[in-house]
């Protein structure tokens, strides 16, 4: 994990004269991903999994260390933050209800609700076999923006557009790509960045604005 504008040595981060604490690397049995920083620079936000498992857990921790604290069971792509920092969204997948619902909740974890559902095998952005994607939050707060595909080994995916507080959802880019990918705002909320491959790259990464 690294911090910006620090610099490693021997694990310990740095920043001028303040030396910030180790992050460890994850034990065996357990998998991290989907690190997510709160836009106050305070908080790292990340999903953890135990070995041979699917239910990924939503972490909370503070930067300059401490404990961290357990806000949601169940979640499959890294979070997005509402623009004031007050609410979370992210992606869980319900295979007994057949669907693929994209949750808003408080930043607690608390008060969760479907701002939208794709019946599967329809899936939002997921980091689960091979791929590494998630929602993005408008800075204006009325938009979230993710990729969907129309199912697990699917190879070509859309970007989506879900308006708050409860859809439904819009496709917003004519462009399609071969895998999932984590898309960001503009500041203004013009446009988006998204990393992901399009068709045509054989599965190289690249940066797109749409």
């Amino acid at each position: 994990m690294i911090l910006p504008k620090t610099s490693a040595v021997d694990g310990a981060y740095t920043k001028g004269s303040l030396e910030l604490p180790r992050f460890l690397p994850a034990p065996a049995e357990m998998q991290y991903f989907g690190m997510t920083f709160s836009s106050d620079g305070n908080y790292i936000y990340y999903v953890v999994t135990r070995k041979n498992t699917s239910l990924g857990v939503l972490y909370q921790v503070p930067v300059l260390g401490g404990p961290p604290r357990k806000l949601v069971e169940d979640v499959d792509a890294p979070i997005a933050l509402s623009p004031d920092g007050s609410e979370i969204a992210y992606v869980r997948f319900a295979p007994s209800k057949g669907l693929n619902n994209l949750i808003v909740a408080k930043a607690d974890g608390s008060d969760e609700h479907v701002a939208d559902s794709r019946k599967t095998p329809s899936r939002y952005a997921y980091s689960w076999f091979g791929q590494s994607g998630g929602p993005a939050w408008s800075s204006d707060g009325k938009t979230i923006a993710t990729v969907a595909t129309g199912g697990p080994g699917s190879t070509v995916w859309s970007l989506v557009a879900v308006p708050l507080p409860s859809g439904p959802e819009k496709t917003i880019s004519s462009a399609r790509w071969a895998g999932s990918g984590r898309a960001a705002w503009l500041a203004d909320s013009s446009a988006l960045i998204i990393d992901a491959p399009d068709q045509a790259s054989s599965f190289s990464p690249q940066l797109c604005v749409k």
